[in-house]
């Protein structure tokens, strides 16, 4: 879908794709503010862990909801990019759990030489030790798991999807890795830029990789206006309902959530945006 620069009032993305056969809908209905609020309806325990028990990366954090009623959630991991360590991602990662799903932030083992081929793995045994080692994998249900990342974090969620097909979303937050293409990447993908990003410029990073991904899978491209590189490793209403959005209604398979990802109720509003585009 050719980009618009913001010709509808609405943050528009995939949406009309099959549900889930399985959909899960942990916490209440969602509203507009709901989305956008700091925090979801689940209280969120936090546990860390050291890099000398978490094989495959560095040390963790684990956020997971505690108010819980012999619920299974979601499971998604977290990668920072270049030179970050994890609390690059922290917010987002307690965010997201509030919503209903255990998440897990952690370290690269080498923040300075882990481009994100070599971050994408770290990815994916970050989701394997929530699901069979820490002490949350009895919340986690391993057949519902996504990646999110920053910068070179973003691009190897990409990565992480053309190696791992069976993951249900990923989410680039001003991803990089300049002119990479994912037209066989079949996972929903939300690639979050940055209108003002002279580090992982859009043209070649995050609406480059809209662009390449097929037709056939579900994807998102937004532009988040007058935001820079680091933006999203801060608060912000309009990433927070952003990324929450797209992983409730794609690893839970959550329909409730479709109106906030395509439709006139989104929590991403008009004046947030600089440029949108999706295959909804």
């Amino acid at each position: 879908m050719r980009l618009s620069r913001l010709a509808l009032p609405v943050f528009a993305v995939a949406c009309t794709f099959t549900s889930s056969a399985h959909a899960v809908e942990n916490g209440p209905a969602p509203t507009v503010s709901s989305v956008r609020a700091d925090a979801g309806s689940y209280s969120v325990s936090k546990t860390s862990y050291a890099d000398n028990v978490t094989p495959g990366f560095g040390a963790a954090t684990v956020y997971a909801p505690s108010n819980t009623t012999g619920q299974k959630f979601g499971v998604v991991s977290f990668a920072p990019g270049w030179t970050e360590n994890q609390s690059a991602v922290d917010w987002i990662a307690r965010r997201t759990a509030s919503f209903g799903f255990v998440t897990i932030v952690f370290d690269v083992n080498n923040t300075f030489f882990d481009f994100p081929a070599a971050r994408a793995p770290q990815l994916i045994a970050a989701l394997n030790f929530v699901t069979g080692t820490s002490n949350q994998r009895n919340l986690a249900d391993a057949s519902r798991e996504a990646v999110v990342g920053h910068s070179m974090g973003g691009g190897a969620t990409l990565d992480a999807a053309r190696a791992n097909p069976s993951l249900k979303a990923t989410v680039g937050l001003a991803p990089w890795n300049p002119g990479i293409s994912y037209s066989d990447v079949t996972v929903p993908s939300l690639e979050i830029g940055a209108q003002n990003d002279f580090i992982a410029g859009v043209s070649n990073n995050a609406r480059y990789f809209y662009n390449s991904l097929p037709g056939s899978t579900p994807k998102a491209y937004t532009e988040m206006k007058s935001f820079g590189h680091l933006q999203t490793n801060y608060p912000s209403a309009q990433v927070g309902a952003a990324t929450v959005s797209w992983l409730k209604r794609y690893v839970d398979g959550d329909t409730r959530y479709a109106p906030f990802i395509c439709g006139a109720h989104t929590g991403v509003q008009n004046s947030e945006l600089s440029a949108y585009a999706s295959n909804c």
